[in-house]
Protein backbone atom coordinates (compact mmCIF):
# COMPACT_ATOMS: atom_id res chain seq x y z
CA UNK A 1 0.00 0.00 0.00
CA UNK A 2 1.60 3.31 -0.92
CA UNK A 3 0.24 6.93 -0.93
CA UNK A 4 0.05 8.72 -3.80
CA UNK A 5 -1.89 12.13 -5.04
CA UNK A 6 -3.96 11.44 -8.32
CA UNK A 7 -2.08 14.42 -10.05
CA UNK A 8 0.68 12.75 -9.18
CA UNK A 9 0.11 9.49 -10.71
CA UNK A 10 -1.26 11.17 -13.96
CA UNK A 11 1.76 12.88 -14.07
CA UNK A 12 4.17 9.66 -13.91
CA UNK A 13 2.15 8.16 -16.15
CA UNK A 14 3.05 10.39 -18.81
CA UNK A 15 6.61 9.59 -18.68
CA UNK A 16 5.77 5.61 -19.06
CA UNK A 17 5.54 3.40 -22.27
CA UNK A 18 1.86 2.52 -22.68
CA UNK A 19 1.98 -0.80 -22.03
CA UNK A 20 -0.29 -3.92 -21.68
CA UNK A 21 0.42 -3.70 -17.78
CA UNK A 22 -0.89 0.20 -18.23
CA UNK A 23 -3.73 -1.00 -19.70
CA UNK A 24 -4.21 -3.29 -16.97
CA UNK A 25 -4.36 -0.79 -14.74
CA UNK A 26 -7.35 0.72 -15.93
CA UNK A 27 -9.55 -2.51 -14.49
CA UNK A 28 -8.75 -3.21 -11.24
CA UNK A 29 -10.17 -6.46 -10.95
CA UNK A 30 -8.73 -7.56 -13.92
CA UNK A 31 -4.99 -5.89 -12.63
CA UNK A 32 -5.75 -8.25 -9.48
CA UNK A 33 -6.29 -11.18 -11.11
CA UNK A 34 -3.26 -11.29 -12.90
CA UNK A 35 -1.20 -10.19 -10.17
CA UNK A 36 -2.70 -13.23 -8.20
CA UNK A 37 -2.00 -15.69 -11.01
CA UNK A 38 1.91 -14.24 -11.50
CA UNK A 39 1.74 -14.75 -7.35
CA UNK A 40 1.64 -17.91 -7.49
CA UNK A 41 3.86 -18.57 -10.45
CA UNK A 42 6.66 -17.36 -8.79
CA UNK A 43 5.91 -18.32 -5.53
CA UNK A 44 5.91 -22.00 -7.48
CA UNK A 45 8.93 -21.19 -9.34
CA UNK A 46 8.80 -21.97 -12.89
CA UNK A 47 11.03 -25.37 -12.50
CA UNK A 48 9.07 -26.83 -10.18
CA UNK A 49 5.84 -26.31 -12.20
CA UNK A 50 7.45 -28.33 -15.33
CA UNK A 51 8.47 -31.05 -12.98
CA UNK A 52 5.12 -31.54 -10.87
CA UNK A 53 2.41 -30.47 -13.69
CA UNK A 54 -0.39 -27.61 -13.95
CA UNK A 55 -2.07 -29.54 -11.26
CA UNK A 56 0.63 -28.06 -8.54
CA UNK A 57 0.66 -24.63 -9.62
CA UNK A 58 -3.36 -24.47 -9.26
CA UNK A 59 -3.08 -25.87 -5.55
CA UNK A 60 -0.93 -22.92 -4.92
CA UNK A 61 -2.87 -20.87 -6.47
CA UNK A 62 -5.94 -21.65 -4.66
CA UNK A 63 -3.79 -20.88 -1.39
CA UNK A 64 -1.51 -17.64 -2.72
CA UNK A 65 -4.58 -15.77 -4.05
CA UNK A 66 -7.27 -15.45 -0.96
CA UNK A 67 -3.91 -14.48 0.90
CA UNK A 68 -2.94 -11.59 -1.72
CA UNK A 69 -6.29 -10.28 -2.64
CA UNK A 70 -7.95 -10.33 0.59
CA UNK A 71 -5.07 -8.59 1.97
CA UNK A 72 -4.77 -5.72 -0.94
CA UNK A 73 -8.87 -5.44 -0.77
CA UNK A 74 -8.22 -4.92 3.23
CA UNK A 75 -5.98 -2.34 2.54
CA UNK A 76 -8.11 -0.54 0.03
CA UNK A 77 -11.58 -0.85 1.74
CA UNK A 78 -10.20 0.94 5.04
CA UNK A 79 -9.22 3.88 2.89
CA UNK A 80 -12.41 3.97 1.49
CA UNK A 81 -13.46 3.49 4.60
CA UNK A 82 -11.91 7.11 6.05
CA UNK A 83 -13.35 8.94 2.44
CA UNK A 84 -10.39 8.45 0.11
CA UNK A 85 -10.29 6.97 -3.25
CA UNK A 86 -8.09 3.82 -3.24
CA UNK A 87 -7.16 1.44 -6.67
CA UNK A 88 -4.91 -1.53 -6.61
CA UNK A 89 -2.21 -1.17 -9.60
CA UNK A 90 0.24 -2.97 -11.11
CA UNK A 91 4.15 -1.52 -10.72
CA UNK A 92 5.25 -1.96 -14.17
CA UNK A 93 9.53 -2.54 -13.71
CA UNK A 94 8.64 -4.37 -10.27
CA UNK A 95 6.01 -7.01 -11.70
CA UNK A 96 8.39 -7.98 -14.63
CA UNK A 97 11.53 -8.55 -12.13
CA UNK A 98 9.26 -10.51 -9.95
CA UNK A 99 8.66 -12.70 -12.33
CA UNK A 100 11.95 -13.09 -13.87
CA UNK A 101 12.26 -14.16 -9.99
CA UNK A 102 10.08 -17.38 -10.63
CA UNK A 103 13.04 -18.45 -12.92
CA UNK A 104 15.89 -18.98 -9.97
CA UNK A 105 16.50 -21.76 -7.70
CA UNK A 106 16.38 -19.85 -4.55
CA UNK A 107 15.68 -16.41 -4.85
CA UNK A 108 11.70 -14.96 -4.90
CA UNK A 109 10.82 -11.17 -4.92
CA UNK A 110 7.07 -10.43 -4.77
CA UNK A 111 6.46 -6.57 -5.29
CA UNK A 112 3.76 -6.59 -7.93
CA UNK A 113 1.86 -3.65 -7.02
CA UNK A 114 0.01 -2.43 -4.16
CA UNK A 115 -3.11 -0.54 -3.30
CA UNK A 116 -2.62 3.52 -4.28
CA UNK A 117 -4.40 6.09 -2.22
CA UNK A 118 -5.38 9.26 -3.34
CA UNK A 119 -5.56 12.36 -1.53
CA UNK A 120 -3.89 14.84 0.67
CA UNK A 121 -4.36 15.84 4.54
CA UNK A 122 -3.96 12.01 5.49
CA UNK A 123 -3.46 11.67 9.24
CA UNK A 124 -0.64 9.78 10.44
CA UNK A 125 -3.26 7.89 12.80
CA UNK A 126 -5.49 6.75 9.55
CA UNK A 127 -2.29 5.74 7.66
CA UNK A 128 -1.23 3.51 10.05
CA UNK A 129 -5.04 1.57 9.92
CA UNK A 130 -4.57 1.53 6.23
CA UNK A 131 -1.21 0.08 6.28
CA UNK A 132 -1.71 -2.47 8.98
CA UNK A 133 -5.28 -3.56 7.49
CA UNK A 134 -3.41 -6.05 4.68
CA UNK A 135 -0.79 -7.78 6.92
CA UNK A 136 -3.70 -7.96 9.85
CA UNK A 137 -6.16 -9.81 7.43
CA UNK A 138 -2.90 -12.36 6.86
CA UNK A 139 -2.40 -12.88 10.71
CA UNK A 140 -6.31 -13.94 10.76
CA UNK A 141 -6.22 -16.31 7.93
CA UNK A 142 -2.92 -17.94 9.40
CA UNK A 143 -5.11 -18.23 12.86
CA UNK A 144 -7.84 -19.47 11.34
CA UNK A 145 -5.83 -22.05 9.45
CA UNK A 146 -3.84 -23.48 12.76
CA UNK A 147 -7.17 -23.71 14.31
CA UNK A 148 -8.93 -25.45 11.57
CA UNK A 149 -5.75 -28.24 10.46
CA UNK A 150 -6.19 -29.21 13.91
CA UNK A 151 -9.58 -30.53 13.87
CA UNK A 152 -9.33 -32.29 10.04
CA UNK A 153 -7.13 -34.90 8.44
CA UNK A 154 -5.04 -35.53 5.71
CA UNK A 155 -4.73 -34.09 3.00
CA UNK A 156 -6.83 -31.48 4.40
CA UNK A 157 -4.92 -30.39 7.45
CA UNK A 158 -1.63 -30.07 4.92
CA UNK A 159 -3.47 -27.50 3.31
CA UNK A 160 -4.68 -25.36 6.02
CA UNK A 161 -1.08 -25.52 7.22
CA UNK A 162 0.22 -24.36 3.56
CA UNK A 163 -2.34 -21.87 3.82
CA UNK A 164 -1.35 -20.78 7.51
CA UNK A 165 2.44 -20.72 6.66
CA UNK A 166 1.73 -18.82 3.23
CA UNK A 167 0.10 -16.02 5.06
CA UNK A 168 1.83 -15.85 7.75
CA UNK A 169 5.14 -15.12 6.42
CA UNK A 170 3.23 -12.23 4.12
CA UNK A 171 2.29 -10.59 7.42
CA UNK A 172 6.03 -10.84 8.56
CA UNK A 173 6.93 -9.46 5.24
CA UNK A 174 5.11 -6.58 4.67
CA UNK A 175 5.64 -5.78 8.69
CA UNK A 176 9.12 -5.37 8.17
CA UNK A 177 10.50 -1.74 9.00
CA UNK A 178 11.71 -0.93 5.06
CA UNK A 179 10.49 1.10 3.05
CA UNK A 180 7.79 0.95 0.85
CA UNK A 181 6.38 -2.04 3.00
CA UNK A 182 3.65 -1.75 5.44
CA UNK A 183 5.88 -2.31 8.19
CA UNK A 184 7.36 1.03 7.68
CA UNK A 185 4.29 2.92 7.84
CA UNK A 186 3.31 1.58 10.86
CA UNK A 187 6.49 1.89 12.32
CA UNK A 188 6.83 5.62 11.77
CA UNK A 189 3.63 6.04 13.51
CA UNK A 190 3.51 3.94 16.67
CA UNK A 191 6.53 1.64 17.27
CA UNK A 192 4.39 -0.10 19.78
CA UNK A 193 1.74 -1.22 17.10
CA UNK A 194 4.31 -2.02 15.31
CA UNK A 195 6.03 -4.18 18.02
CA UNK A 196 3.38 -6.04 18.77
CA UNK A 197 1.77 -6.60 14.95
CA UNK A 198 5.24 -7.53 14.22
CA UNK A 199 6.12 -10.04 17.67
CA UNK A 200 2.40 -11.79 16.67
CA UNK A 201 3.88 -12.32 13.17
CA UNK A 202 6.80 -13.89 14.31
CA UNK A 203 4.65 -16.44 16.72
CA UNK A 204 2.55 -17.83 13.64
CA UNK A 205 5.35 -18.26 11.61
CA UNK A 206 7.11 -20.00 13.97
CA UNK A 207 3.91 -22.12 14.52
CA UNK A 208 3.41 -22.85 11.05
Amino acid sequence: MRNMSLSYYRRRSKWLSYSIIDLLNENEALAMLISALALAFIYSGFFSIIRKGPYYFMIVLALTAPSFLIHELCHRQIARRHGFYSKYVIFPMWFLISLLTAFFPFIRLIALGSVVVYGYAISSRTYMKIALAGPLSNMIMAALGIFLSSFTRYPLSLYLHMFSSINSWYAFFNLLPIPPLDGSKVFQTSIHVWLMAFLVSIILLMLT
